[in-house]
C-alpha cells in the first residue's frame, strides 16, 4: 500500500465530497454577484423546473431527479418558497397536489442558473476527453444507482 492510499487520499469518496464543495463553490462565487440568497441547490431546481415548463413539477420530482428525502425537499422548497422564488398552487386534477412554479424574480435567474451550470459543465469537460467524459458519466451513473438500490 502506498502512502498516498494510507493517508486517504485513494478514498473515492473523499474525492467525490472535495469534488462536490469545489462545484458549489464555483457556483456559489457566480449566483451570489446576482442575489446572495440563492444557493448552487436553488439554482439547480430554477433550472429543473424552467426546463420543465411544458408540464406541472411537484415535490415528488425534486426528491427523484435529487435523490432527496421527503423531509430534505419539503424543507429546501420551503426556504425557496420563503424567499420568494417558488410558488407552490394547486392543480385541477387533484386537490392534493401542489405544482411548483417559478415566481417573476426565479424567472429572472433562470436563464443564468442554467448558463452558470452549463459553463461549468464545459470547462470540467475541457479537461478531459469525450471517452473520458462518458466514462465518467457511466461510472457516476452506476454509483447512483447501486446506491440508491441499498
Amino acid at each position: 500500500m502506498s502512502e498516498r492510499e494510507k493517508s486517504g487520499d485513494a478514498s473515492a469518496v473523499r474525492r467525490i465530497i472535495c469534488i462536490s464543495n469545489l462545484i458549489k463553490r464555483n457556483l456559489d462565487c457566480a449566483r451570489a454577484q446576482r442575489d446572495d440568497t440563492l444557493t448552487p441547490m436553488h439554482g439547480f431546481i430554477i433550472g429543473y423546473i424552467n426546463r420543465n415548463s411544458g408540464r406541472d413539477v411537484f415535490q415528488k420530482d425534486i426528491e427523484k431527479t435529487f435523490s432527496y428525502r421527503r423531509s430534505t425537499a419539503s424543507t429546501v422548497l420551503g426556504l425557496m418558497e420563503e424567499k420568494g422564488l417558488i410558488e407552490r398552487r394547486p392543480v385541477e386534477y387533484d386537490a392534493r397536489l401542489k405544482k411548483l412554479v417559478l415566481t417573476e424574480k426565479s424567472k429572472r435567474f433562470a436563464a443564468s442558473c442554467e448558463e452558470d451550470g452549463r459553463a461549468l459543465d464545459e470547462r470540467i469537460a475541457s479537461w478531459i476527453s469525450e471517452d473520458e467524459r462518458r466514462e465518467l458519466l457511466r461510472i457516476l451513473d452506476k454509483i447512483k444507482t447501486n446506491l440508491k438500490g441499498e
